[in-house]
């Protein structure tokens, strides 16, 4: 999922992934408005499409970092968090 979330980061960004990190934050470092949390919401839909039951709240609340919206995706995935 890992590959996946920066994929998908990169993607609405418009950058490529090699220069995102866990720490970066998406409305700090990576200028996200709330347009862009949607398209990354869909961006992850289409890598793993049981999160379209999940809502934006399910995804974002409490969400600050990449490396936060990992650990969220795995929780809400069903997958440990490393």
């Amino acid at each position: 999922m890992n590959q996946d979330l920066l994929d998908a980061v990169a993607r609405v960004l418009g950058e490529p992934a090699g220069g995102l990190v866990g720490t970066h934050r998406f409305q700090g470092d990576l200028v996200f408005d709330s347009v862009m949390m949607i398209e990354l919401k869909c961006a992850l839909e289409e890598r793993v499409p049981r999160l379209a039951d999940a809502s934006l709240a399910d995804l974002f609340d409490g969400v600050s970092t990449i490396s936060d919206l990992r650990e969220r995706l795995a929780v809400l995935c069903g997958q440990p968090v490393a």
